[in-house]
């Protein structure tokens, strides 16, 4: 029983941050629940959807979304916890939206084949056809959360620096919203709509979250809810000299460049000569001038 108690507590002080993707079977039992109310839809048809073929071998990107969108959100889950509250952030007020359009207007289409044909990939759109029905179209939440996923977490994430992932997730992304015109699950417009508001729930959340990294940073906030630099103030000794200031700087710089700042940003300086001014001695910030 000790060890069972141990193993929650390590859950909960490690990874309590998990408790979020409860809120997935809550969205998919609404989802579930406004699909069989008897809404009244209108149809999303436009005459460029006409123009569009049917692919049915566009049903594997499509399919691909159900293990994509996962895949992103564990491993930002398990290699940034501050970072996986900022995913979610940007995820779930746009799908919180998106669900509550569902209701108010409720959307279909018409242009879904009734026979999508012979062949492995027909047989998988037959699947996708009978699980996944065409209404609630609008916006796309396949366009929508691949977009979210693919930015949070290879433009900000801890994959940003990995080109080859973030090539291969913006290729797959693009896949994943070509396909939902191509199986012919949604119009031009939904894919439209999906991927302008996620573009927007993105830009809306890093200008939010720039704002309170500024003012972590300028009232000094501790190194565990930074994110911008290090505190300079913490490893200041009173009285610190020029010689000791240089190879200071230099520590601060390699601890900096760890936590993914140069050390030499015009933020970390202004920190750094807040500093100075706080402690004893005769130390100058031209002391830390050309000592990278």
């Amino acid at each position: 029983m000790n060890f069972v108690k141990k193993i929650f507590r390590i859950l909960w002080r490690d990874h309590r941050d998990g408790l979020w993707f409860l809120f997935f079977p809550v969205f998919g039992i609404y989802y579930f629940f406004i699909q069989h109310i008897g809404l009244e839809y209108r149809v999303i048809h436009v005459s460029l959807d006409d123009k569009i073929p049917f692919v049915p071998a566009f049903v594997i990107p499509y399919i691909l979304w159900y293990l994509y969108i996962p895949a992103t959100l564990c491993y930002v889950w398990l290699k940034d916890k501050r970072g996986f509250r900022k995913q979610l952030w940007c995820l779930y007020p746009g799908m919180i939206l998106c669900y509550v359009l569902f209701v108010l207007f409720p959307t279909t289409v018409d242009f879904r084949p009734a026979d999508p044909g012979s062949g492995f990939f027909a047989f998988l759109c037959r699947i996708i056809y009978s699980a996944d029905n065409p209404v609630n179209v609008f916006p796309s939440l396949h366009c929508y959360e691949a977009v979210v996923a693919h930015l949070t977490t290879f433009t900000r994430g801890p994959l940003r620096h990995n080109l080859p992932l973030r090539i291969s997730s913006a290729l797959l992304t693009v896949l994943i919203c070509l396909s939902t015109v191509f199986v012919k699950q949604h119009s031009v417009l939904d894919v439209a709509a999906g991927t302008l508001l996620a573009l927007l729930s993105f830009v809306v959340c890093s200008f939010i979250f720039r704002r309170k990294e500024r003012r972590e940073a300028a009232a000094g906030a501790p190194e565990h809810r930074r994110t911008q630099f290090l505190p300079a103030w913490r490893a200041f000794p009173p009285g610190l000299g020029k010689k000791a200031g240089k190879g200071f700087l230099r520590r601060m710089q390699k601890r900096s460049r760890k936590a993914g700042n140069n050390g030499k940003s015009d933020g970390f300086q202004r920190s750094v000569e807040r500093s100075c001014k706080i402690f004893r001695g005769n130390f100058r910030f031209w002391a830390f001038q050309g000592s990278s």
